[in-house]
């Protein structure tokens, strides 16, 4: 069985500005990715006698919904990256080698690779995207996560997205509100909506470094009571640094809990950022370390 195709060109590459280390990112054509992905839908439907139970089957081995599928099927929206990550995963797995090889395979390789879970595309659905997807979103996309972070201390504007991130901006305040992220509470006004979003190690530490580095204002320090920043170095011993940490985290809670009370909400736009970790070893100090737990060796073999 064959399938048809033409051999076109099929993608052309772009840098975008907001898409982080400077990542390239495929823009294929889209109505090429959307009828091949059709035509091999179809490809794997015709192994079955009953379509409607072929689909149902193909839904269930690659974690799909029946009306995702049903809209590929019908070709009627540009499949959502992760669409094509989890079609094709399993596309490549059931086709022999000379099928697969085809100049659109490669692209849309390319398109899983450097889109999924990188950035939401437009037809992507409230309930398609999971917990897992958001976060990495907000480790991965630059917008997304600036336009997040503003929206959880006051309301955010379409005209000051425009300003930061330009068209791109706006399809992904466009998409936070399908969401459920935002609301929008009067024309290109938003505020933040009742869905969260849950926030990985990385995404953490891209926050922090972030509001340090954009919004951390180096001339007010000079001023006692415009802000403030602090930091600490010290050799301690393992039990110090951890009753350390413990007095870290009772700080937290309680600034989480001054945060949170209703009474202290206002018009500023505050943030804190806290960070504890440990520097890296000298070459010294390791080789200090290994000469020390040679001798407590040999002197446990010598009074053994």
């Amino acid at each position: 069985m064959t399938l048809d195709w033409q051999n076109h060109s099929t993608s052309e590459e772009v840098r975008h500005p907001h898409h982080e280390e400077g990542t390239t990112i495929i823009e294929p054509t889209k109505d090429l990715v959307r009828q091949q992905l059709q035509n091999d839908l179809k490809l794997l439907l015709s192994q079955y006698r009953n379509p409607e139970i072929g689909l149902r089957l193909v839904a269930e081995k690659i974690n799909i919904s029946e009306k995702t599928l049903k809209r590929a099927l019908n070709a009627v929206c540009d499949p959502h990256a992760n669409t094509l990550k989890s079609f094709y995963t399993h596309f490549f797995k059931v086709m022999n080698e000379e099928v697969t090889s085809l100049e659109i395979y490669q692209t849309i390789k390319k398109i899983i690779k450097t889109e999924s879970l990188s950035k939401i595309s437009f037809d992507v659905k409230a309930e398609e995207t999971s917990s897992n997807e958001l976060m990495r979103l907000l480790e991965q996309d630059l917008a997304f996560r600036q336009i997040f972070i503003f929206s959880r201390t006051g309301v955010v504007t379409q005209k000051w997205v425009i300003e930061q991130f330009g068209a791109y901006g706006v399809r992904i305040l466009e998409q936070m509100v399908m969401l459920g992220i935002l609301l929008e509470i009067d024309r290109g006004i938003y505020k933040q909506g009742p869905r969260g979003v849950e926030k990985s190690a990385l995404a953490v530490k891209k926050i922090i470094l972030e509001l340090n580095q954009q919004y951390l204002d180096s001339v007010k320090l000079e001023e006692r009571g415009e802000n403030s920043a602090f930091y600490a170095l010290e050799g301690l011993s393992l039990e110090a640094k951890e009753k350390l940490l413990e007095k870290l985290d009772n700080v937290k809670s309680e600034i989480a809990q001054f945060i949170n009370d209703p009474k202290n909400l206002g018009q500023e736009r505050v943030f804190v950022t806290f960070a504890m970790d440990v520097l890296p070893e000298l070459e010294q100090e390791k080789d200090q370390k290994s000469r020390n737990k040679n001798i407590a060796s040999n002197l446990m073999e010598t009074r053994q």
